[in-house]
């Protein structure tokens, strides 16, 4: 199966087709031009007449990442970060340049196969695994986050890597243990996202603890802040200025406005901070961790879309605005269940020349682009 999908056109695709990185197997990366021709059709015959000089089709890079977690590509610095779960005293972050600006070859170096070490973050008692990565915004001075299974793990310009949470040790916590900073940290950290109103400071987590926790840097940890979903959050996604999305298993998908939240000295979050502005009444998903989700927040798509993989194989379009499923003869006829199976990567993207955002869909060896329209007012064409 497609394990991980990164998507885009912008930054380093001079010729304008559109790039897609893949994990399949869980360690076999590969790579991509996506060239459409006028019917807006992924078409590689017509686009080796165009551009004799690429090797157009998709190929598999040199490079193994084993037991690999997630993809994401830091515009400003031109790196790809690509995380592994494989357990280890030094995590497994590695990053490269995809140098398709003067190589035929998309992948140019890999720089070991970790980085962290360089700091603090060396030398942990106990192996720990990264979960996931989430590259920063322009304006932050951190380039890259990793949530593990012991906690955050920050890259900043120059390589330095050092904890953002407490680092890991012997200690196990109390039941009663309430701080964000440990609670961000219990069990594992699944997923990462930026708060627009302060993206360069602000971040918001989910992982294996059932609360969603904002970690603000520019205060002292104990005036972070957390909230409690109704069960493990394997996806946090902001979905508007102060509204973010939680996903998870026990079926349980909801938006929060985290404007509700308060620090964990303040027990009122109990009583205001759990309750949800929207719920997603037809999400379907008993106990995975692994179904793929994104949003997508362009305009003309209403209050946004939320595509979220069920855990029978299937997928599904739900408005942000109500939790109301989309009918979508397409989408709605995806079907990777077999053998048990799940779709673990999904992803909005519109690639360079196309009028409307396209979801591409990670299948059991292949990636399937489906393609949609903007409606009017608050509604979608699918």
């Amino acid at each position: 199966m497609v394990s991980n999908v990164w998507v885009s056109g912008e930054g380093i695709d001079r010729e304008g087709m559109g790039i897609v990185y893949s994990v399949l197997g869980g360690e076999e990366l590969r790579s991509s031009y996506l060239p459409r021709d006028e019917d807006d059709l992924i078409n590689f015959r017509e686009a080796q007449r165009r551009y004799p000089w690429r090797v157009l089709h998709p190929k598999v890079e040199s490079a193994v990442f084993p037991q690999t977690s997630s993809l994401g590509y830091h515009e400003a610095s031109g790196l790809m970060f690509i995380t592994s779960r494989r357990p280890s005293r030094c995590p497994g972050i590695s990053y490269f340049k995809p140098s398709i600006l003067e190589s035929k070859e998309l992948l140019d170096t890999v720089h070991g196969d970790s980085v962290v070490g360089l700091s603090n973050a060396s030398a942990l008692l106990r192996e720990v695994w990264v979960n996931t990565c989430a590259v920063a915004p322009a304006s932050s001075n951190i380039v890259c986050l990793a949530g593990t299974s012991e906690g955050i793990l920050q890259f900043r310009h120059g390589g330095d890597v050092s904890w953002l949470t407490p680092k890991p040790t012997f200690a196990r916590l109390k039941k009663n243990e309430l701080k964000p900073a440990s609670v961000a940290a219990r069990g594992g950290v699944f997923s990462l996202d930026y708060l627009p109103s302060n993206p360069s400071s602000v971040i918001l987590v989910g992982g294996r603890s059932w609360h969603m926790c904002l970690l603000d840097t520019r205060v002292p940890e104990d005036e972070w802040q957390t909230l409690q979903h109704k069960t493990s959050i394997s996806h946090v996604k902001v979905v508007g200025q102060h509204q973010v999305l939680a996903a998870g298993p026990k079926s349980a998908m909801a938006v929060y406005d985290v404007r509700w939240l308060s620090g964990a000295r303040n027990k009122s979050w109990r009583v205001n901070g759990n309750t949800p502005v929207v719920e997603f009444p037809g999400y379907k998903n008993q106990a995975r961790l692994d179904t793929g989700l994104d949003v997508l927040l362009e305009p003309g798509y209403g209050a946004g879309v939320v595509a979220a993989a069920h855990d029978d194989g299937q997928v599904a379009l739900y408005s942000v605005r109500d939790g109301t499923r989309f009918k979508s003869p397409e989408v709605d006829v995806i079907n990777y269940g077999e053998g048990g199976r799940v779709v673990a990567s999904l992803k909005f993207s519109t690639l360079p020349g196309d009028r409307h955002p396209s979801l591409f869909v990670g299948g059991a060896a292949t990636i399937k682009k489906y393609s949609f329209a903007r409606g009017s007012k608050d509604d979608v064409d699918w």
